[in-house]
């Protein structure tokens, strides 16, 4: 199935080396794909990816979900790997992906890479934990370079891990720290936040909380729902969890961060006994990524209007937060430690932020969507720099629209991660397809600043950050991400 992506790139001629030095940040390299893009499958399958991980060879892996509301409910979930120029690599598992061990659920993906380049994927399973209605439980496979199955990962090739018997508790989320031990993160109902650790082949640590598992709890709210956007390891050892609840007046959400020490106890040095929420004010706000910059740690996301008592109305701008070791507002950074952009292609629009990534330049790179003046969502990429201000210079008031990238007339088109390949960006995302109203994995590669590297992770931040006003209104671990 993945095997047919060859055909979109079959045709695909580079550009001359002309063309290729007057591209400028921001615009799609022609070198990959057809015109800067790879569709994912042919138009009939309801696909989905996870965000990107390249590899150090320059190859670009990611999952397809194996969950769809639409016909079929459930097709495979797989692992897919593309050579630098976006065709198929068909030295991984022959080029047609390699599948999921299991078809139920499978409503995430997300994997990350240990350091001998094996791959750990994340997905969900029906629990097997004696629950009257069994829920969703946590499930990790692995695979070799070559996209065959390690067998000797967990149990029989699987490790597994089931929070609370009867709930839906699957993970979000995955990291791999120094060690090569694997992290992941759980949202849990209502207002928590689970993280398990594996060892590097797949037992669960024992020396991690509760025989592996850890858990934050926030405050329930009458309607509590919550989500992890991202799980990380920092330079000591420390996981660091960023995600959303659920509190009062009803619909209205906040950024929501925890961080365990190394032995899965909160750490009394974070927050408040470990865990912290930011508050944007009389909106909602939900994360989309986490990231480290230093010592600092960012949630890159959405302000939106609340829904209800507003009804009838709706606005959404990108929101950003930068925390202090301690889990203190950075206040150097945009306005007292926050930054809300809009793009506002019409007035009042959605503008959504799913991922980000750290800058050499100690910026932010941010991916999404935003309204199209048809209503359609189409992918941004928006640069922040070091300060929380949009870059000047940088697209049109900092933001790059990608009108180019659909699959189809009036198809709406987001993008849900983003990952350095050299000083340009991986962005994975999906396209609605017409007539049929099915969705489409697609990967665009997107020129960056000629500046060096960048890093899902640290950044080297100005020795003396600049103080500016509020922004317009409305080797390191390596993380992977979630679906």
């Amino acid at each position: 199935m993945i095997r047919r992506v060859a055909r979109h790139c079959a045709a695909c001629a580079l550009l001359v080396a002309s063309a290729a030095a007057s591209a400028a940040e921001g615009d799609l390299d022609m070198r990959f794909g057809r015109g800067g893009v790879v569709f994912l499958g042919d138009a009939g399958e309801p696909l989905a990816v996870s965000r990107s991980v390249v590899d150090r060879d320059g190859r670009i892996l990611g999952c397809r979900s194996g969950y769809s509301s639409y016909d079929p409910a459930v097709v495979a979930g797989a692992v897919y790997r593309l050579d630098a120029d976006g065709s198929i690599d068909t030295r991984f598992a022959g080029g047609d992906g390699a599948a999921f061990p299991t078809s139920e659920g499978n409503r995430a993906c997300g994997l990350a890479l240990q350091h001998d380049g094996r791959i750990v994927v994340f997905s969900g399973r029906v629990a097997d934990d004696g629950a009257a209605v069994p829920g969703l439980e946590t499930e990790l496979v692995r695979f070799e370079p070559d996209g065959t199955r390690d067998f000797e990962f967990g149990d029989a090739g699987i490790a597994h891990v089931d929070f609370v018997a009867g709930e839906t508790d699957d993970a979000t989320a995955i990291a791999i720290a120094p060690d090569d031990s694997i992290v992941v993160g759980v949202p849990l109902h209502p207002n928590r936040f689970g993280v398990a650790r594996f060892d590097r082949d797949g037992a669960l640590d024992a020396s991690f909380g509760d025989a592996g598992r850890a858990m934050a709890r926030f405050p329930v709210a009458t309607l509590s729902s919550q989500s992890i956007a991202s799980v990380l390891v920092d330079g000591h050892g420390r996981t660091v969890v960023v995600g959303s609840i659920m509190t009062e007046p009803v619909g209205r959400e906040l950024f929501a961060f925890a961080r365990f020490a190394r032995d899965g106890s909160p750490d009394a040095t974070f927050g408040d006994g470990g865990q912290t929420t930011i508050d944007f004010g009389d909106v909602s706000s939900t994360p989309g990524a986490g990231l480290l910059q230093g010592d600092r740690i960012v949630a890159v996301g959405s302000a939106k209007t609340v829904w209800p008592p507003n009804e009838g109305s709706g606005n959404a701008d990108v929101a950003v937060a930068r925390l202090r070791d301690d889990g203190t507002l950075d206040r150097a950074f945009g306005d007292d430690g926050l930054a809300i952009v809009a793009i506002d292609r019409t007035p009042d629009a959605y503008d959504l932020a799913y991922d980000a990534i750290g800058t050499v330049d100690g910026g932010l790179a941010i991916v999404g969507a935003t309204e199209s003046d048809g209503g359609d969502g189409r992918g941004f990429l928006m640069r922040l720099d070091a300060n929380g201000a949009p870059l000047p210079g940088f697209a049109d008031g900092g933001a790059r629209i990608f009108d180019d990238v659909i699959n189809g007339e009036n198809a709406a088109t987001t993008f849900t991660g983003i990952a350095a390949a050299g000083s340009g960006y991986i962005v994975t995302g999906h396209s609605g397809a017409t007539p049929t109203p099915v969705t489409q994995g697609l990967v665009a590669r997107v020129e960056g600043a000629a500046l060096g590297r960048h890093s899902r992770h640290r950044i080297k931040m100005p020795r003396v950050p600049v103080r500016i006003g509020a922004a317009p209104r409305g080797a390191a671990p390596r993380a992977g991400a979630g679906g």
